[in-house]
């Protein structure tokens, strides 16, 4: 969700969320995100149901679905982001 000044809003981990649960990024960091160069596809090859990461100037690290690419992503910590992906190398998501 956008504000009067160009920034948006989004859901972050929780160390970063103030009670609404979003906080407001700067108009740059949302340039950033909208600017569709630099998403990587995680992908199974087999289309459809992937998800993007996109490493943002300011250290965090952008989460969207590829089915719903204008949905305002997920923005997390770089050490939130480091935590995930050593959780997923390690089979912890393997359901």
């Amino acid at each position: 969700m956008r504000t009067k000044s160009g920034a948006s809003r989004v859901p972050v981990d929780a160390t970063d969320q103030g009670e609404s649960g979003v906080v407001e990024l700067s108009a740059h960091i949302t340039r950033e995100i909208a600017d569709p160069a630099g998403w990587v596809t995680a992908s199974s090859g087999q289309g459809g149901e992937c998800l993007e990461a996109k490493q943002l100037s300011d250290g965090r690290v952008a989460l969207r679905d590829t089915e719903q690419p204008d949905a305002e992503p997920w923005v997390l910590r770089r050490a939130v982001w480091d935590k995930f992906v050593a959780g997923a190398r390690n089979g912890i998501f393997d359901f």
